[in-house]
């Protein structure tokens, strides 16, 4: 799936209703999967260099990184969607996503297993008031390769972090250049403006890195004009905080949570798609 792909995907699904399959935050892109075999490096990036040198060191930078915290949200058609995780090298991983007059989807992940807490509208839906009742603000505990917790396991990698950083293919490159140095919470920053252009429409990213210590990016901007289907717009912001920090991944305690393979069918509240 291309990048521009997935993007327009995101929006249509935004404007249309919730689906909360979303928690898994996607696939990786194309260019992350190799990501393992990039090697970190300690040059500080230069404000007046080339753009595509500069990206390059920002991609071999992220392969150093052994904890990382993302916050971001995505905008169309007026309808706001929060998310953000905190994820390390050793499994642990927490990710969430907010959604307005709806609820929260809150997903924990523990070397091979995880849990996830969804929100009381699919408990309701599943089994009615009886499953509000016995389950609602639980976590339900499984395996990750279970068929109804798998999605959301997905993403919980430092590599799937940056996986939207990778801007264009071989095929349609995107067009990178480099905008003024700024400042972003109080850390001078290079600015890479990079725009994208597809039949199924444009996308247009400005991307902040940090300008001092290593190449990490800060933030990053994109809006996309989109005219298939559509026409439509959608903005996503995210942003990247805590390099190399410790977080605290609790697990859920045991009475807080029920094992997906305890719950009886009709009380199941999975997949977690459009309402």
């Amino acid at each position: 799936m291309s990048w521009i792909t997935f993007k327009r995907s995101a929006a249509v699904v935004l404007s249309g209703g919730l689906f909360l399959g979303m928690a898994s935050y996607g696939p990786q892109s194309a260019g992350s999967a190799d990501a393992s075999d990039r090697q970190e490096t300690d040059r500080e990036p230069n404000a007046d260099g080339d753009v595509h040198e500069l990206m390059s060191w920002v991609l071999v930078s992220t392969a150093g990184v052994s904890s990382v915290r993302v916050t971001g949200e995505m905008e169309t058609q007026g309808y706001t969607v929060g998310h953000g995780h905190e994820v390390d090298r050793e499994g642990r991983c927490r990710k969430y996503m907010t959604f307005p007059d709806f609820g929260n989807v809150e997903t924990v992940r523990v070397d091979d297993e995880v849990w996830v807490s969804p929100p009381t509208p699919y408990w309701l839906q599943a089994g009615g008031t009886e499953a509000v009742e016995m389950y609602q603000g639980m976590y339900v505990h499984g395996p990750v390769d279970d068929p109804d917790l798998a999605t959301h396991a997905d993403g919980c990698d430092v590599f799937s972090a940056f996986s939207l950083l990778d801007f264009g293919d071989e095929h349609n490159p995107a067009q990178m250049s480099l905008g003024p140095e700024t400042t972003y919470e109080g850390k001078r920053a290079i600015t890479v403006l990079i725009e994208e252009e597809e039949p199924e429409g444009s996308i247009s990213s400005t991307l902040l890195v940090a300008a001092e210590g290593k190449p990490y990016p800060l933030h990053l901007t994109t809006e996309m004009v989109f005219v298939s289907p559509g026409p439509g717009t959608m903005v996503q912001r995210r942003a990247w905080h805590d390099y190399g920090g410790y977080f605290e991944v609790a697990v859920p305690p045991e009475a807080m949570s029920v094992a997906i393979s305890d719950m009886a069918p009709e009380h199941n509240p999975f997949p977690l798609t459009r309402w």
